[in-house]
């Protein structure tokens, strides 16, 4: 929820975030802030959502739309399968006229079937799209100098483009960011405060 805040906040959204990493104070600040709108996006856990205390707040504000991602999550099928998703179907009790939204890139004909009974969304309207994506190919490459094969790839194949180096550590991709910095290489606002480079 971080990473997704601070790039949209780039944009010049007034975007926060409530979870369970924040402390107490963290949170009252977010909640304020949603009060006296101040914030055009609110990203919350579903855990949080369906708290008693957190359904009075949103009982205090106007709510544009209720966008539900990782549907999948109700499935009882999936590996994903977190019981608090399936209590998301409280929101059109509670705010009938609000429209909701349920994403999800993972699910099969049955999922989604699952999905529009657990969130009621037998009215909804579905847009379906394939897996298949001609903008993406994969290809594997023995790893030898990770740094310097990364490096080349991306003079030699996509200069001048944007994209998403992704890497299974934070502290790998801090180290990769530091990398491609140090090489003159264009890094994303937000790449360039997870660094603390200016350039």
């Amino acid at each position: 929820m971080q990473d997704q805040v601070d790039s949209i906040q780039q944009l010049g959204v007034r975007a926060g975030f409530l979870n369970s990493t924040q402390n107490y104070q963290e949170a009252s600040v977010i909640e304020r802030k949603m009060l006296s709108v101040e914030l055009d996006l609110l990203y919350v856990a579903p855990e949080r959502l369906v708290t008693e205390s957190f359904m009075r707040l949103l009982g205090q504000v106007q709510i544009a739309l209720f966008a539900i991602d990782e549907a999948h999550c109700v499935s009882q099928w999936g590996h994903d399968f977190r019981p608090e998703y399936l209590k998301l179907s409280i929101l059109p009790e509670q705010f009938p006229r609000v429209p909701r939204i349920a994403l999800t890139a993972t699910a099969d004909e049955i999922t989604r079937k699952e999905i529009v009974e657990k969130l009621r969304l037998e009215k909804a309207r579905h847009f379906i799209s394939s897996f298949d994506r001609p903008n993406i190919n994969y290809r594997v490459e023995v790893k030898q100098k990770e740094k310097a094969q990364l490096l080349e790839f991306l003079k030699a194949e996509h200069h001048g483009d944007s994209g998403i180096v992704y890497c299974m550590t934070r502290k790998k991709v801090e180290e990769i960011a530091n990398f491609l910095s140090d090489k003159a290489w264009p890094l994303s606002p937000t790449m360039r405060a997870l660094t603390g480079r200016s350039g």
